[in-house]
């Protein structure tokens, strides 16, 4: 009885953790390009893009990894990619 109880929890386990991932794989993920204007930076762009209840630093994370930047320098003038719809 015990063996037949730890194998539907584990089903059931297996189930739910696919059914997340998929979700969660599934999301397609909306760009806007932006062109960089003099003064701007990383940091405020991903607080004007993220809103007041989510964390710009993740934000900064993901603008730079998608646009392969690897410190926060942006030049005027530069285009770079926003994720839109990818609130985390």
């Amino acid at each position: 009885m015990l063996k037949k109880c730890l194998i539907v929890l584990i089903a059931i386990s297996f189930i739910m953790t696919a059914t997340v991932i998929t979700s969660y794989s599934n999301k397609e993920v909306t760009y806007e390009n932006i062109q960089v204007e003099r003064g701007q930076t990383l940091w405020n762009i991903a607080k004007n893009y993220s809103g007041y209840e989510h964390d710009p630093r993740k934000l900064v994370y993901q603008i730079k990894k998608i646009n392969n930047i690897d410190n926060s320098i942006l030049q005027p003038g530069q285009i770079i990619r926003i994720p839109v719809n990818n609130k985390s």
